[in-house]
């Protein structure tokens, strides 16, 4: 993650004009890699290495120093820039903090944040399209009314994909007995 986010910063430095095309898809690699080894980990009941608590702590303790930075108005902490790396480095520390909740909430919930989860590459691409398609259409999603459309074209479209994607793909059924 941290080589990612080095290579970041060295093609914003070097390459801007590159950057600005395709920032939005690069700032979220470390976190679909991070979150994949959270989801192995998570599937097969591992403990988690003393180093990753360590390095969640720091995360966290990054970000707050940078919350302090910025409401004291330190001018450096408005750089968009720093705000995002800033946020990538932390959003580890929060999926992991979301995690320790949910082991204490009810197993009902747990379900349905499965299920959402289920979907969560669907919703993520319909979501960005439709957000996409309404800005096009000059349908401004900073209103709340308008993003609640949004929200709720996304989930239906996702939940539409993912029931026509499990009746193509069904799962084989393995017959064999020994």
């Amino acid at each position: 993650m941290m080589i990612w986010l080095a290579l970041i910063g060295l093609l914003y430095l070097k390459f801007r004009n590159v950057f600005s095309d395709i920032h939005n898809a690069l700032w979220r690699v470390p976190i679909f890699i991070f979150g994949a080894y959270i989801a192995e980990k998570i599937y097969k009941k591992e403990k988690f290495n003393f180093w990753v608590y360590i390095l969640l702590a720091l995360s966290a303790l990054i970000k707050i120093v940078y919350i302090i930075f910025n409401c004291i108005g330190v001018e450096s902490a408005k750089s968009i820039m720093l705000n995002r790396l800033v946020n990538e480095l932390f959003t580890p520390a929060m999926i992991f903090i979301v995690f320790l909740v949910l082991m204490f909430v009810h197993s009902r919930i747990r379900k349905l944040l499965a299920d959402i989860g289920s979907i969560s590459l669907e919703l993520y691409v319909s979501h960005v399209t439709i957000r996409a398609i309404m800005l096009s259409l000059n349908i401004e999603t900073g209103i709340w009314y308008n993003y609640c459309i949004c929200i709720i074209l996304s989930v239906l479209i996702s939940v539409t994909v993912n029931i026509i994607q499990k009746k193509i793909f069904k799962p084989e059924i393995n017959n064999n007995t020994k």
